[in-house]
Parts: structure tokens; sequence; C-alpha cells
């Protein structure tokens, strides 16, 4: 299922999806601070849930001139990327 709520909402829509079984896709915050994050984290765990973090940063323009650039083969041949952005959720 593909959880695409607003992020004060994920946690308690996680919770709720997790005894049913359903593998999830879920837009980035999963919680807005760090009790909720690890309380989900544990109920996840416990319950065996299956559930992906979506990220939509290949949309951004700087990682899309990467990706053409890469794409292009102006780097070579890349066997490997990773790509990295911060976030200040759990800043709140």
């Amino acid at each position: 299922m593909v959880i695409a709520i607003g992020r004060d909402g994920n946690p308690e829509m996680i919770k709720r999806l997790i005894p049913y079984g359903i593998p999830m896709l879920v837009e980035k915050p999963l919680a807005m601070n760090l009790n909720d994050l690890h309380s989900l984290w544990n109920t996840s765990i416990k319950q065996g849930a299956k559930i992906q973090i979506a990220e939509q940063y290949f949309l951004q323009p700087l990682y899309e001139a990467k990706l053409k650039a890469l794409k292009k083969g102006i780097l070579g041949e890349v066997h490997n990327l990773s790509i990295s952005w911060a976030h200040d959720y759990l800043s709140h």
C-alpha cells in the first residue's frame, strides 16, 4: 500500500496497517519526533512489518542534472552512486 498523506498522519496510519501484514511504501518522515519514531520502530519489528520509505529526490533539479551527466557518460562508467539529502523533520 502506498501511504500518501500529510506527514503528521504517517505514524498513526502505519500503526493501523501493521496488523494486516500489508507491505507499505511511505513518504518521509515516518514520525515527527524521536519518541514516535522509536515507538513505530518497536511496533514494526515486533510484528514483522514491511515498510519501505519513499524518496523523490531524482525529481529535484540538482539531482536531475547529475543524472543527466551520468547518462551522457561525462563521468565515464559509473558503478555506484550514493546521494544524500538532509531534513529537519526531527528538530521540530
